[in-house]
């Protein structure tokens, strides 16, 4: 079984109700849900939250809500503290129904293409050497050229060697990774303990937007009504 989390805590330290914040009608969590529902490769979909109004969007969207319990809705829980708290619930726990392979979607990329999701999962499943798959991109820029102020007031690379003045050939090619997708093996949380082990697969997807502050969000926005007017001349 493949079972999806999404987490969807009520705090956010950026923007204010993040999770519920709307594009184009619609709520993060919801676009979300959307995303989960149209995967084939996605057994069940759970949204863990403290949110009584994430709660409603789930329940009426016919998720399977979970409350999270208080003493992991801080800023500091890792998410590999909540899949372990989900796997050990009781309807998770039992070998009938204990899921192989688990999803974390984040509701801040709303995004997402569904059948993308399922040709991640499709490449976790056919790797079991593999501890997990994250989604990853390319960078605006590469860590080579990028930099760090020191205590003394100067410019510090962030890694060594003199990349950072001159042409980019010849430096290995660098991604950074997004919310996109994250799947992992039962077994890399109970086992190895660990939220995506040793031996972590790639896949290289699209930059889509990631909302994070009330710019990403806003940018976001503009994003879906750019694709929606698309839509509408082509209909036209």
């Amino acid at each position: 079984m493949v079972l999806c989390i999404v987490p969807a805590r009520k705090k956010s330290k950026r923007i204010k109700n993040k999770n519920i914040q709307e594009i184009g009608g619609k709520s993060l969590v919801r676009w979300t849900l959307d995303t989960t529902y149209a995967c084939r490769r996605i057994d069940e979909t759970i949204v863990l939250t403290d949110c009584p109004e994430v709660w409603r969007i789930a329940d009426a969207a016919s998720a399977t809500v979970i409350d999270e319990p208080p003493e992991l809705s801080r800023d500091d829980t890792h998410p590999y503290q909540l899949v372990h708290y989900v796997l050990h619930l009781p309807q998770y726990n039992k070998p009938e129904h204990a899921p192989e392979i688990i999803v974390w979607l984040e509701p801040t990329h709303p995004f997402r293409v569904p059948a993308l999701v399922d040709v991640i999962l499709w490449t976790l499943e056919h790797h079991p050497e593999a501890d997990s798959i994250r989604a990853v991109a390319t960078p605006d820029q590469i860590p080579e050229k990028m930099w760090r102020i020191g205590s003394d007031g100067f410019l510090k690379p962030v890694l060594p060697g003199n990349h950072h003045t001159g042409p980019e050939q010849g430096v290995e090619r660098s991604f950074a990774q997004y919310g996109y997708c994250y799947a992992m093996w039962r077994d890399t949380i109970l086992e190895k303990g660990s939220f995506s082990g040793d031996k972590i697969l790639p896949h290289l997807v699209p930059r889509m937007p990631d909302i994070d502050t009330e710019l990403d969000l806003a940018r976001a926005r503009a994003f879906y009504k750019e694709i929606w007017k698309c839509k509408s001349d082509d209909v036209a």
